[in-house]
C-alpha cells in the first residue's frame, strides 16, 4: 500500500473552486489544464478533486493549497491539484502567466484533502 492511501484526509474542506475564475467557468478550466497536463505527461489523472496537500521533500514539510501561494518561491498561486502517478500541483502567476508544475512522489505526502 502507497503512504498517500494511508495518510489523512478528514481535514474541513471547501467548495471546489478555481483561482481568479468565474464560477460559470470554473468547469471549463479545470478541464482544460486537466486535458494539458494528460497530452504533456501521457498519464491516466485520477477523478478526484483535491483541495490541499502535504509533503515531505529535501527535509522539508511543505503544503500546497488551492488558491494560496506556493511555499517553495512564493510567486505562484496554486490553481489546481491532481492525482497521477505522482500528485501533479498546477502553478500560475498572479496575472495568470505559467508557473512551475511541481510533481510530488506519493510517498512523500503526508496528508491530501479533497473538496467537498
Amino acid at each position: 500500500m502507497a503512504v498517500a492511501d494511508t495518510v489523512a484526509t478528514n481535514l474541513t474542506s471547501m467548495r471546489f473552486f478555481i483561482p481568479h475564475t468565474s464560477p460559470v467557468q470554473e468547469e471549463e478550466v479545470y478541464a482544460g489544464i486537466k486535458k494539458a497536463l494528460l497530452s504533456q505527461f501521457r498519464l491516466p489523472i485520477v477523478d478526484r478533486r483535491i483541495q490541499s496537500l502535504s509533503y515531505f521533500n529535501s527535509k522539508r514539510h511543505w503544503h500546497a493549497q488551492v488558491g494560496q501561494m506556493e511555499q517553495q518561491e512564493r510567486r505562484y498561486d496554486v490553481w489546481a491539484i491532481f492525482e497521477s502517478k505522482q500528485y501533479i500541483v498546477f502553478t500560475r502567476t498572479p496575472l495568470g502567466a505559467a508557473g512551475p508544475i511541481i510533481l510530488v512522489d506519493k510517498t512523500e505526502v503526508t496528508a491530501v484533502q479533497d473538496f467537498e
